[in-house]
């Protein structure tokens, strides 16, 4: 998954967005609080665009880009540049 991508949400085909910005690479701290316990994660940025959102379409959300792999594919390679 990259910028450009448009992508669908396995839980409902109505559910579509297309990753405006990203990867990029951020902190994450732990649940322990602890300063070591800290991680590395990629970060991208998506916007909303299906019927599905109802209120939420055309909003911008951030997502870990790990999560959305797994809850979400890619359906077409566009390129918004």
């Amino acid at each position: 998954m990259k910028e450009g991508d448009l992508i669908v949400f396995h839980n409902s085909p109505s559910l579509t967005a297309i990753i405006i910005k990203g990867p990029q690479h951020k902190r994450h701290w732990g649940a322990s609080g602890h300063p070591e316990d800290v991680e590395i994660v990629a970060i991208v940025e998506i916007l909303r665009t299906g019927s599905g959102w109802k209120e939420l379409r055309g909003k911008k959300k951030y997502m870990r880009l790990d999560h959305l792999t797994q809850i979400a594919e890619v359906v077409s390679d566009q390129n918004i540049n």
